[in-house]
Protein backbone atom coordinates (compact mmCIF):
# COMPACT_ATOMS: atom_id res chain seq x y z
CA UNK A 1 0.00 0.00 0.00
CA UNK A 2 1.30 3.53 -0.95
CA UNK A 3 2.77 5.71 2.19
CA UNK A 4 0.79 7.25 4.66
CA UNK A 5 2.18 10.82 4.18
CA UNK A 6 5.16 12.38 2.66
CA UNK A 7 7.08 12.90 5.69
CA UNK A 8 7.42 9.18 5.97
CA UNK A 9 9.75 9.51 2.52
CA UNK A 10 13.56 10.49 3.48
CA UNK A 11 15.66 12.24 1.21
CA UNK A 12 17.43 8.84 0.21
CA UNK A 13 14.06 7.37 -0.93
CA UNK A 14 13.37 10.68 -2.37
CA UNK A 15 16.09 10.72 -4.17
CA UNK A 16 15.64 7.43 -5.45
CA UNK A 17 12.30 8.33 -6.68
CA UNK A 18 12.97 11.20 -8.42
CA UNK A 19 15.84 9.28 -10.16
CA UNK A 20 13.32 6.49 -11.12
CA UNK A 21 11.30 8.97 -12.36
CA UNK A 22 13.30 10.55 -14.43
CA UNK A 23 14.56 7.17 -15.70
CA UNK A 24 10.75 6.24 -16.23
CA UNK A 25 10.45 9.47 -18.31
CA UNK A 26 13.38 8.74 -20.49
CA UNK A 27 11.75 5.35 -21.29
CA UNK A 28 8.35 6.83 -22.25
CA UNK A 29 9.57 9.41 -24.26
CA UNK A 30 12.09 7.32 -26.08
CA UNK A 31 8.88 5.32 -27.99
CA UNK A 32 8.02 6.34 -31.76
CA UNK A 33 4.71 6.06 -33.16
CA UNK A 34 4.63 2.67 -34.78
CA UNK A 35 5.49 0.97 -31.80
CA UNK A 36 2.12 2.79 -29.97
CA UNK A 37 0.22 1.58 -33.13
CA UNK A 38 1.75 -2.01 -33.24
CA UNK A 39 0.89 -2.58 -29.16
CA UNK A 40 -2.83 -0.95 -30.12
CA UNK A 41 -2.77 -3.75 -32.71
CA UNK A 42 -2.76 -6.21 -30.36
CA UNK A 43 -6.55 -8.65 -30.22
CA UNK A 44 -5.14 -10.56 -27.31
CA UNK A 45 -2.27 -8.95 -25.75
CA UNK A 46 -0.03 -10.66 -23.51
CA UNK A 47 -0.58 -10.76 -19.89
CA UNK A 48 2.34 -8.44 -18.89
CA UNK A 49 0.87 -6.19 -21.29
CA UNK A 50 -2.04 -6.40 -19.90
CA UNK A 51 -1.11 -5.67 -16.25
CA UNK A 52 0.95 -2.92 -17.30
CA UNK A 53 -2.06 -1.07 -18.87
CA UNK A 54 -4.24 -1.89 -15.93
CA UNK A 55 -1.31 -0.36 -13.91
CA UNK A 56 -1.61 2.71 -16.22
CA UNK A 57 -5.42 3.06 -16.49
CA UNK A 58 -5.23 3.21 -12.14
CA UNK A 59 -2.48 5.52 -12.04
CA UNK A 60 -3.76 7.75 -14.19
CA UNK A 61 -6.93 7.44 -12.95
CA UNK A 62 -9.15 6.87 -15.83
CA UNK A 63 -11.47 4.47 -14.81
CA UNK A 64 -13.42 3.25 -11.58
CA UNK A 65 -12.25 -0.43 -10.91
CA UNK A 66 -13.55 -3.15 -13.22
CA UNK A 67 -14.82 -6.00 -12.33
CA UNK A 68 -12.28 -7.85 -15.24
CA UNK A 69 -8.82 -7.31 -16.63
CA UNK A 70 -9.60 -7.20 -19.76
CA UNK A 71 -11.86 -3.93 -19.52
CA UNK A 72 -8.64 -2.31 -18.78
CA UNK A 73 -7.11 -3.17 -22.13
CA UNK A 74 -10.17 -1.66 -23.63
CA UNK A 75 -10.02 1.49 -21.08
CA UNK A 76 -6.10 1.37 -22.10
CA UNK A 77 -6.60 1.21 -25.40
CA UNK A 78 -9.43 3.74 -25.83
CA UNK A 79 -8.50 6.81 -23.19
CA UNK A 80 -4.32 6.00 -23.33
CA UNK A 81 -2.90 4.51 -26.44
CA UNK A 82 -5.49 6.79 -28.71
CA UNK A 83 -4.41 9.87 -26.65
CA UNK A 84 -1.74 11.79 -28.92
CA UNK A 85 -0.93 13.52 -25.12
CA UNK A 86 -0.94 9.69 -23.17
CA UNK A 87 3.53 10.48 -23.14
CA UNK A 88 2.47 13.81 -21.30
CA UNK A 89 -0.16 12.52 -18.87
CA UNK A 90 2.38 9.39 -18.24
CA UNK A 91 5.38 11.88 -17.63
CA UNK A 92 3.66 13.81 -15.32
CA UNK A 93 2.18 12.01 -13.02
CA UNK A 94 3.21 12.84 -9.46
CA UNK A 95 4.51 10.16 -7.96
CA UNK A 96 4.65 11.30 -4.71
CA UNK A 97 0.99 11.95 -4.62
CA UNK A 98 0.35 8.29 -6.07
CA UNK A 99 3.38 6.66 -3.28
CA UNK A 100 1.27 8.28 -0.14
CA UNK A 101 -2.33 7.56 -1.40
CA UNK A 102 -4.30 4.92 -0.04
CA UNK A 103 -6.88 4.71 -2.60
CA UNK A 104 -7.84 1.85 -3.75
CA UNK A 105 -6.89 1.65 -7.08
CA UNK A 106 -3.34 2.59 -5.95
CA UNK A 107 -3.10 -0.59 -3.38
CA UNK A 108 -4.12 -2.70 -6.49
CA UNK A 109 -1.50 -1.23 -8.46
CA UNK A 110 1.12 -1.42 -5.81
CA UNK A 111 -0.11 -5.16 -5.66
CA UNK A 112 1.57 -6.05 -8.68
CA UNK A 113 4.77 -4.26 -7.88
CA UNK A 114 6.66 -7.38 -7.02
CA UNK A 115 5.12 -9.31 -9.35
CA UNK A 116 7.60 -11.44 -11.64
CA UNK A 117 5.87 -11.08 -14.66
CA UNK A 118 6.48 -7.22 -15.03
CA UNK A 119 10.45 -8.03 -15.34
CA UNK A 120 11.82 -5.85 -18.42
CA UNK A 121 13.56 -8.30 -20.70
CA UNK A 122 10.22 -10.10 -20.62
CA UNK A 123 8.50 -7.11 -21.64
CA UNK A 124 10.87 -6.29 -24.13
CA UNK A 125 10.25 -9.24 -25.66
CA UNK A 126 6.51 -8.63 -26.51
CA UNK A 127 6.77 -5.00 -27.43
CA UNK A 128 9.04 -1.41 -27.05
CA UNK A 129 5.59 0.59 -25.40
CA UNK A 130 4.94 -2.27 -22.75
CA UNK A 131 8.78 -2.55 -21.87
CA UNK A 132 8.59 1.34 -21.57
CA UNK A 133 5.59 1.01 -19.15
CA UNK A 134 7.12 -1.55 -17.27
CA UNK A 135 10.64 -0.30 -17.40
CA UNK A 136 8.78 3.28 -15.71
CA UNK A 137 6.77 0.62 -13.15
CA UNK A 138 9.00 -1.15 -12.05
CA UNK A 139 11.77 1.43 -11.32
CA UNK A 140 9.26 3.74 -9.19
CA UNK A 141 8.10 1.00 -7.59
Amino acid sequence: MGLKNCSEIDSAKLEQIQVAQNAARNALNSLRKCEVVELKSFQKPPQVTLVTVECMVLILKLAPIPKEGHEYWEIGKRKILSDVQFLFSLTSVDLLAVLTSNEPPIAQVMEHANDPLLETEKAKSVNTVTWAFVFGFVFIF
